[in-house]
């Protein structure tokens, strides 16, 4: 009696040792799945990109906008200067060579707060553009099991990748259409 039942116990043990020992082996050899992206293909095309660069735009027109008119009044100003300087008494004369002055630097102060802002803003928007991709990618990477993806761009990072490692495409499609459905 105890044959018969310790006959297939033995089996079964047999049998799950060997499904382990196979499992085993395929875990640790277990190529690792990698592929690669595009990055400046990825960014330039990433709908997020072009949106946040638009509004960008608008903020630049806008301090343009500023700028022009900042610049109109000094040329103005200097029309002004031009044709009055030699009816002008001195003191008349040196108001407006001060006014002419401070037009000058307020107009050369603007410039440079512009051109900072802009690279502020710039700055901050291409952080949340890579912070947004860089999430989409990390979750799209998870759910299909890639254990590496690695990055190609124009400095050589991969020197060779043959093309069905590339996910560039399919990850542009998922991170658009996250981003779509984010907004």
């Amino acid at each position: 009696m105890k044959s018969r039942f310790l006959l297939p116990f033995l089996t079964t043990i047999t049998v799950l040792s060997w499904i382990v020992i196979i499992w085993l082996i395929f875990s640790v050899n277990k190529q690792p799945k990698i592929a690669y992206v595009k990055s400046i293909y990825l960014v330039e095309n990433y709908n997020g990109t072009k949106e946040a660069y638009q509004v960008l735009q608008k903020k630049v027109v806008g301090w343009q906008s500023n700028l022009d008119s900042l610049k109109h009044t000094y040329e103005i100003t200097i029309d002004r200067y031009n044709q009055e300087k030699s009816t002008l008494r001195k003191e008349a004369l040196n108001s407006l060579e001060q006014e002419l002055m401070l037009k000058r630097q307020n107009l050369e102060n603007y410039q440079a707060v512009v051109q900072q802002k802009q690279l502020e803003e710039d700055k901050k928007l291409t952080e949340g553009v890579y912070a947004q991709i860089d999430s989409y990618l990390k979750t799209y990477a998870k759910e299909k099991g890639y254990d590496l993806v690695i990055g190609a761009n124009a400095e050589g990072t991969v020197l060779y990748g043959s093309n069905s490692f590339d996910i560039t495409e399919e990850i542009l499609a998922i991170i658009n259409q996250k981003y779509s459905g984010n907004k």
